[in-house]
């Protein structure tokens, strides 16, 4: 097998946190500015990343597996709170809109580092911005025309998405078309022994 896929490494969540934030995507429609042009993310394709890597060699990331099968042994799983709406850069000027991690940041920075211990090792580098583990909902179309939305998530800031087990890591294939991203999970990696 050869070519390249475009990959990140990703955690999913429940079926009912992913329900929770179809809700919360719902109710920001209606509370941000429709000036803002926010494409917001599929439901089933909410995620949080833990790495993008980008265009990979089918043969690197199959080579790769073989590590991240043992990499996350030493992470047990963990319970994650989804909570505290914000945006990046800001909210005056919002280019993501996304919602926190309240319980489980810790851990998930752990895991990320083990994950980063293998990627490094194939020449994948880690961001130089520090790891702030967020689930991205919404990408604003045009940033240099944003809408300032500090209203919207000021009102909702009390707002979360329950919470769930984390048990697994995913190896995930990112395939771009005009109706969106189509992700296909292409390895799965167990945390704990």
């Amino acid at each position: 097998m050869s070519g390249k896929k475009r990959t990140f490494i990703a955690v999913r969540f429940s079926d009912e946190v992913i329900s929770a934030l179809y809700n919360l995507q719902t109710r920001l429609k209606t509370a941000v500015d429709s000036r803002a042009k926010v494409k917001w993310v599929e439901p089933k394709n909410i995620h949080l990343t833990l790495q993008f890597l980008g265009d990979v060699g089918i043969e690197v990331f199959e080579e790769m597996t073989e590590f991240l099968k043992e990499a996350f042994w030493d992470n047990p799983p963990f319970e994650v709170k989804l909570f505290g709406l914000g945006a990046f850069p800001s909210p005056k000027k919002p280019r993501v809109v996304f919602l926190g991690i309240q319980a489980g940041f810790e851990e998930m920075q752990a895991v990320s580092n083990a994950l980063h211990q293998v990627t490094e090792d194939f020449g994948f580098r880690r961001e130089k911005r520090p790891f702030k583990p967020h689930v991205t909902l919404g990408r604003i179309r045009n940033p240099k025309k944003s809408v300032d939305i500090s209203a919207a998530l000021e009102k909702m800031q009390e707002t979360g998405a329950g919470s769930c087990q984390i048990d697994v890591v995913h190896l995930v294939a990112s395939e771009l078309r005009p109706t969106g991203p189509i992700y296909t999970t292409l390895d799965s990696f167990p945390l704990g022994r």
